[in-house]
């Protein structure tokens, strides 16, 4: 699927995104995935929740800034939760977490700018080139 998707004008960048997640949900709903990984929704990418792994990232003094809101970054180490869908590092750049291919289209567009809302650079790239 990864060399299909990479073709141009073969799928549409969305659907890959799109079928990555169909695909994660179900290897997590039949225990292949460990609990520990789980998919941000504002840079697309599957990340651990593991404390190794956060307490380095999160050791930096970036997540000491007013832009840290701790009730979504603690919500993302929540198994149980299903509240909270951008990573850590989404959350401190406040990066807007997108369900469907149609915010992500009006979000691209100049009226997010105006309406405060700031997508991620990585998935706007890798939007463009899938």
């Amino acid at each position: 699927m990864g060399r299909v998707a990479s073709r141009k004008n073969v799928m549409s960048p969305w659907r890959g995104y799109r079928d990555k997640d169909g695909l994660f949900r179900l290897l997590e709903r039949n225990h292949y995935l460990p609990q520990e990984l789980r998919l941000c929704r504002a840079c697309f990418l599957f990340l651990p929740r593991s404390n190794h792994y956060w307490n380095q990232k999160m050791a930096s003094l970036d997540y000491d800034s007013n832009w840290a809101t701790w009730c979504d970054i603690i919500n993302w180490f929540d198994p149980t939760s299903y509240l909270q869908h951008r990573c850590p590092l989404c959350c401190l750049r406040v990066y807007t977490s997108y369900m469907s291919e149609k915010t992500y289209l009006e979000d691209n567009d100049t009226k997010a700018v105006a309406q405060g809302r700031k997508i991620c650079p990585c998935l706007a790239r890798r939007m463009k080139k899938p």
